[in-house]
């Protein structure tokens, strides 16, 4: 139900559309390389249009620079 409603907003809100999903594999690695500009919040619809078209989880993963920025939620 959270996937739809992502789903749903980012389309509303922003347009956001993701080409290029026929080349992820049904199965077996994949790697995706994202740039998310400074609000990381397109990996959320990325996650949800991939899980609803391919059945597959996404696993980001961010550089250790990330843990020492002053001021991150912990």
């Amino acid at each position: 139900m959270i996937i739809i409603f992502v789903r749903f907003f980012y389309f509303c809100a922003a347009g956001y559309e993701v080409q290029g999903l026929d080349r992820i594999p049904d199965s077996g690695p994949a790697l995706i390389i994202y740039y998310h500009g400074a609000v990381p919040l397109d990996i959320y619809y990325l996650i949800a249009k991939i899980y609803l078209k391919k059945r597959r989880l996404i696993y980001p993963i961010g550089d250790r620079f990330l843990f020492y920025i002053p001021g991150r939620p912990i």
